[in-house]
């Protein structure tokens, strides 16, 4: 579409755009190719209002510093602040790799020329898509706020002054519409050149002030760890889906969404001039965590009309990802207006071609016929020799209905083309396999289309250009190869069955004998299990009466309590023991050994 490319706030500083009529095309029907104009390093550079201490000029460090990366701090909370930043990430693996230290501002060049898809830090997988992607709204269930869904993916094109032939420089809709999808004057945003960017997801934040699209006036971005290694959820939508987790990682990343937030909320609070002297707020965020934009009504609301979500996808928030998405959101594209009137006439044409063919399809399904007789044998014959020499279609687009209707199995569709045209049931197709209407019902795995091409006087016996027979292409389902053989036996003389390889036929009587083996053979599974239930009865049996003669034989065999003649089961272990006696239990013992003592002086008395 674009031949050429220019900046949105050049253009408006020089008067060249006329903010008059205006067009609007969708991008999905226009081939734009973005060019992405990067900052400068002096911007870049400019982005941190004051450069820390380097570590010569540091002295000698306290208690309160960062011997890594050479730093004085006042106190012991902004010495903790800096151990969260990725300059000093960024510091501490260069130290692992014996690599020197970089200052503050050597930090932000090598972060801002990173990767936007690494992470410092390495956290795992995002289940958030892409920040600023089409499956995020902006925000959720409010008009007002924001530039509505089918706003992102157009474009306005307005008038270029002085320019021949005619041109219109097209601006991405998310700038110069308005959340009623109205034309704001785009001509008056030279007079407020700022834009914010504040880019959300997987834990990671950056946002930028830019002006004119492309200097960077300042800038932050911040990173916690939030999402679960290798699960890919953030901890807070875990919790919601399965009630709060108890680990000690599920806390840490509770407690660093929630410093997150207060930390983007504070960098907010400290811009409010910038915002309040913005035109236009990019956003991209999603639903879940708008709270963290839209939390302060009082710095930034989510009903504010210059608030508007990012039209594309963008990666991971980085500083350079977001300055990025303001020099492409103030990039203008130039096209001759001539070209733009012959696309929109094509695309009318294909709109109205759209609409003939689908009142045709419409018309075609309301006029049901009903279905004609079977064809006589006389019929049969005469399209079976004519199968050596099958012509092209003469109505290739009745033909091509009859194919479409085959395949999709619109039963009423076929028989209106059936009606109009009866060769149309013999005929070659003109795609390369060569398939009759025949061969496209059978391999759709449509039985009822079949039963009624056959029916009508399709004829089995015509090969495609493969040389495969209908019943071949049949699909793995039974029921579509079945309804060949049904009518091989309701009309056995029609065809050469051996020729078009159909086998047995089923009949009525088949399918009786076929349900009465059936049923047979459900009767032997039956007695099976009946005599398989009895035989394990049986053994059950057996084996119950053998354990009850081996309890009672070792009943028998066992000895007694010497005191109250009990038997002794079980080991020998549990019985008590005294001199050549056994006893059941203690008591039993004192009882004997008294007895026997007992019967000893009785002995003796009697002497």
């Amino acid at each position: 579409m674009a031949q050429t490319s220019g900046n949105l706030f050049e253009l408006l500083r020089r008067g060249s755009l006329a903010f008059g009529e205006q067009a609007e095309l969708e991008s999905s029907s226009s081939a734009v190719t973005t060019t992405t104009t990067t900052t400068t390093a002096d911007a870049q550079s400019g982005a941190n209002e004051s450069e820390p201490k380097s570590q010569e000029d540091a002295g000698e460090l306290g208690s309160t510093s960062c011997r890594t990366c050479g730093l004085q701090f006042e106190d012991l909370g902004s010495q903790r602040a800096h151990f969260k930043t990725d300059f000093h990430r960024l510091n501490l693996k260069r130290r692992a790799a014996g690599k020197p230290a970089l200052s503050e501002s050597e930090a932000e060049r090598d972060l801002s020329k990173a990767e936007d898809e690494e992470s410092l830090s390495g956290s795992g997988s995002e289940s958030e898509p892409y920040v600023g992607s089409d499956t995020e709204d902006m925000p959720p269930g409010n008009e007002e706020g924001g530039l509505r869904r089918e706003h992102a993916s157009m474009m306005v094109g307005l008038k270029v002054l002085g320019k021949e032939p005619s041109t219109l420089a097209w601006v991405p809709a998310a700038v110069a519409l308005d959340k009623k999808r109205e034309h704001e004057d785009v001509v008056a945003l030279h007079e407020r050149p700022l834009w914010v960017v504040l880019l959300h997801g997987a834990g990671h934040f950056a946002g930028v002030v830019l002006r004119n699209g492309r200097e960077v006036v300042a800038s932050k971005s911040f990173h916690r760890y939030v999402i679960r290694a290798k699960q890919g959820k953030a901890q807070s939508a875990n919790d919601s889906a399965k009630g709060n987790a108890k680990s000690a990682g599920a806390g840490i990343r509770r407690y660093n969404e929630q410093m997150l937030k207060t930390e983007i909320g504070e960098l907010l609070e400290s811009w409010t001039a910038h915002i309040s002297a913005s035109s236009r707020i990019f956003v991209s965020i999603s639903k879940t965590n708008q709270h963290i934009f839209f939390g302060n009504e009082s710095v930034l609301s989510s009903k504010d009309p210059r608030v508007r979500r990012i039209p594309f996808p963008v990666r991971r928030p980085t500083v350079k990802g977001a300055t990025e998405v303001g020099t492409r959101l103030a990039t203008v594209h130039f096209e001759p207006e001539s070209a733009y009137q012959e696309r929109q006439a094509e695309v009318v044409a294909k709109q109205k071609a759209a609409e003939d063919r689908e009142k045709a399809r419409l018309a075609r399904s309301a006029n049901k016929a009903s279905p004609p007789q079977p064809p006589s044998k006389a019929d049969a014959a005469a399209a079976a020799a004519d199968t050596e020499s099958v012509e092209e279609p003469e109505d290739p687009e009745l033909m091509g209905n009859m194919l479409e209707a085959c395949q999709s199995g619109d039963t009423a569709s076929v028989i209106l083309c059936i009606s109009q045209d009866a060769e149309v049931l013999n005929t070659l197709s003109v795609r390369d396999s060569g398939d009759t209407a025949l061969h496209v019902a059978a391999r759709s795995g449509h039985e009822h289309v079949v039963r009624l091409l056959l029916e009508n006087g399709a004829s089995p016996c015509i090969p495609n250009n493969r040389g495969e027979l209908p019943f071949h292409c049949a699909s793995e389902r039974k029921s579509c190869k079945d309804a060949f053989r049904r009518f091989r036996g309701e009309f056995p003389d029609m065809w050469d069955y051996q020729k078009a390889a159909i086998p047995e036929a089923i009949t009525d009587a088949s399918e009786a004998a076929k349900k009465e083996r059936q049923r047979e053979r459900k009767k032997r599974q039956a007695q099976r299990k009946r005599e398989e239930k009895q035989r394990q009865r049986k053994l059950e049996e057996e084996a119950a009466k053998r354990k009850e003669a081996e309890e009672a034989a070792a009943l028998a065999s066992a000895p007694s309590c010497a005191s109250c003649d009990k038997k002794l089961l079980g080991p020998s272990s549990k019985w008590f023991n005294r001199l050549e006696y056994y006893y059941c239990s203690p008591e039993c013992m004192q009882a004997h050994r008294r007895k026997l003592q007992a019967d000893a002086a009785l002995a003796r008395f009697n002497k």
